[in-house]
């Protein structure tokens, strides 16, 4: 069934749309979609080490994976941060990108209500300079308010580079 204005749910192996066949979701963490069995056996291997993120992102909402320590302290809810960041479905789609832009994305996550929850959650615990990714539940992303070319109710991953912080008064 097309999702959102056309977006498809997609087997995680084949690409299949849901519209072709039937989907069904990694019994453990719900992320993935598979369109039988035997891809889901096929996928098992490289699948299970994000199984676990995206099933502990299932319960506490975000699930942060430091790829590259920061310096100083975590940069603190009450801080306008600057961040780059790569958006991706959990097939690896990456859908929207601050890298190679101009300038990063800069908000204040105690202030600023636009931004996914899962950013507001986890950016004010990272350090500058630090990098980590990001396996964020349906709740914590759009829900089921997503822009037209993601599926609604999707989990996302999202590459945070933590790049500047200054503390808001």
């Amino acid at each position: 069934m097309a999702d959102n204005l056309g977006v498809e749910l997609r087997c995680q192996v084949c690409a299949q749309p849901e519209s072709r066949t039937a989907l069904s979701r990694c019994a453990a963490c719900h992320a993935v979609y598979y369109c039988g069995t035997e891809h889901q056996k096929e996928d098992w291997k490289a699948h299970k080490a994000n199984c676990k993120k995206f099933k502990a992102a299932a319960e506490s909402g975000v699930f942060k994976e430091i790829t590259s320590e920061g310096q100083g302290d975590a940069v603190g809810a009450r801080s306008s941060v600057s961040i780059h960041f790569t958006g991706m479905l959990t097939t690896g789609l990456h859908y929207y990108s601050t890298r190679g832009s101009p300038s990063p994305f800069t908000f204040a996550p105690a202030r600023d209500r636009d931004v996914l929850r899962g950013l507001v959650e986890a950016v004010p615990t990272m350090r500058v300079k630090e990098r980590a990714t990001l396996y964020i539940s349906p709740e914590y992303s759009h829900g089921m308010f997503a822009p037209r070319d993601l599926p609604h109710n999707s989990f996302l991953v999202f590459d945070v580079e933590c790049v500047a912080a200054e503390r808001l008064p």
